[in-house]
């Protein structure tokens, strides 16, 4: 069970971002990378841990833990493809998943790893393409890479609690203190990823995409922190000082996790959770500027035909057509609270929740139009006379947002409450704008033309008919 997070203050009008403490989390999780690797790439940086191959896998002995359970083992290149890595914590002889058989680690001695951290100490990234098993005694997993840490198509297995972060891990006394994520370098998901428990993703930047299911709990961490760790795995954050990068990120795809915590510590930061399917019994988003949108994808297709009177070729037809495709971002939950403590925008967004909190300095439910636009023409010639007729059609469709909770709280701090066609339907209904609230309608178009030319050597037009079809529509329920 993650602690309760203590993190936002109200003064002056504005929200302000602080300092928060997550509890221990357990993790397993499918993940990947981008590019491919036709064997895997995992180099130690000292003799302390070692690495054979066992049936196309990578099989890890581990270092000898310190005598609080930590197995420090340090790399300089840490890579895994397709076919996986066992890191080998047993004392014995072990089944396993990726590699059959795997004899005892002698590293081990007489205790097994209660935690294994991998340590990337080069300047080389990590690609994560395959699953990594711990064999024989279960291990919390930490991979540390500092500079960067990209993943597609993998998992882990035996692992109760897996962290990946893309910074430095701090160690002292035998123990795993902390990291200190202050460098430039993001991580990046991709691919489906299944099977987990929880996921703990902490990195400057972090985009992740694709699809994560999880039976417990998705935490997603990014901005320059200072980590404390304590024994029992409770994460401290604190908020180092800003740099001049700023450090943007992007949540696309689906999460299905029993509780999804996506936080953005850079006040300046744009954190954006775009086309994504978020369904947990709590969902809970922060950051300086948040904004749950749509993804937007434009699409053309094309055809041609042959024009023929009584057997005989007389001209040519095209047919165009644009469209543009929006996927909503949607969120399922008890409970969902998202914050900004500069600006929140809602455009094209969906939330249903029993209680439902969205707080901003300003905060805004948009729309996004989408338009579909066909051309068709046809070129006809007969002597010395050419015909192009052409006509084009052009659809204009608003996305609403649209709530539905039974406690709706809607609150701009700084600024402005606004909305634009927004669909909302709540039992009870808290409204709050700093300086004033404003609702309004959103227009639908479609507009219809057809022209044709005749030419014989000179160009005559007749006249466009535009015909304009306008829509509002503005929906406001509250019981």
């Amino acid at each position: 069970m993650l602690a309760n997070l203590t993190f936002i203050l109200f003064h002056s009008g504005s929200l302000s971002m602080q300092k928060f403490s997550l509890s221990k989390i357990t993790i397993s999780l499918s993940l990947c990378y981008v590019t491919q690797f036709s064997y895997a790439d995992i180099q130690t940086s000292n003799s302390n841990t070692q690495v054979t191959r066992q049936k196309g896998v990578e099989i890890v002995n581990i270092a000898t833990p310190s005598q609080s359970g930590l197995s420090h083992n340090q790399y300089n290149k840490f890579n895994v493809d397709k076919a996986g890595a066992v890191l080998n914590n047993g004392l014995q002889t072990s089944q396993t998943q990726l590699a059959g058989e795997v004899g005892k680690n002698p590293n081990l001695r007489t205790q097994a790893a209660t935690v294994i951290l991998n340590e990337v100490v080069s300047h080389n990234p990590s690609y994560i393409a395959g699953k990594q098993e711990i064999a024989g005694q279960k291990a919390d997993y930490v991979l540390a890479n500092p500079n960067g840490i990209s993943v597609d198509g993998g998992g882990f297995i035996n692992t109760p609690r897996a962290s990946l972060v893309v910074g430095k891990a701090t160690v002292e006394s035998g123990k795993l203190t902390g990291y200190s994520i202050d460098g430039e370098q993001g991580l990046t998901t991709k691919g489906t990823m299944s099977g987990a428990t929880n996921v703990d993703l902490i990195a400057p930047t972090v985009n992740v995409s694709g699809n994560l299911q999880s039976d417990g709990n998705v935490n997603i961490l990014q901005g320059h922190n200072k980590i404390e760790r304590a024994d029992n795995g409770e994460l401290t954050v604190s908020v180092l000082p800003q740099q001049e990068k700023v450090l943007d990120g992007t949540v696309a795809g689906s999460i299905q996790a029993g509780r999804i915590r996506i936080h953005s510590t850079d006040d300046r930061a744009s954190l954006e959770v775009t086309g994504s399917n978020l369904t947990a019994k709590q969902v809970t988003v922060t950051g300086g500027n948040v904004k749950l949108n749509g993804k937007m994808v434009n699409n053309t297709t094309s055809s041609s035909k042959n024009i023929s009177d009584k057997d005989r070729l007389v001209g040519k037809g095209k047919l165009r057509k644009d469209t543009q495709q929006f996927d909503k971002t949607y969120v399922k939950a008890d409970s969902a609270t998202v914050v900004a403590s500069n600006h929140l925008t809602l455009e094209g967004a969906d939330i249903q929740a029993k209680d439902v909190v969205l707080v901003g300095g300003k905060t805004h439910l948009g729309t996004v139009k989408t338009k579909e636009r066909t051309i068709s023409s046809e070129d006809r010639a007969k002597g010395n006379a050419k015909i192009s007729e052409s006509s084009f059609g052009t659809t204009e469709k608003a996305h609403s947002t649209k709530i539905v909770s039974d406690n709706l709280k809607l609150i701009a701090t700084d600024g402005k409450l606004t909305g634009d066609a927004s669909k909302i339907n709540a039992q009870n209904l808290v409204l709050h704008g700093e300086k004033g609230v404003t609702f309004q309608g959103v227009t639908e178009q479609s507009y219809y033309a057809d022209s044709s030319t005749f030419k014989i050597f000179r160009l005559n037009v007749r006249p466009v008919e535009v015909h304009n079809l306008q829509l509002l529509r503005i929906m406001w329920q509250a019981n």
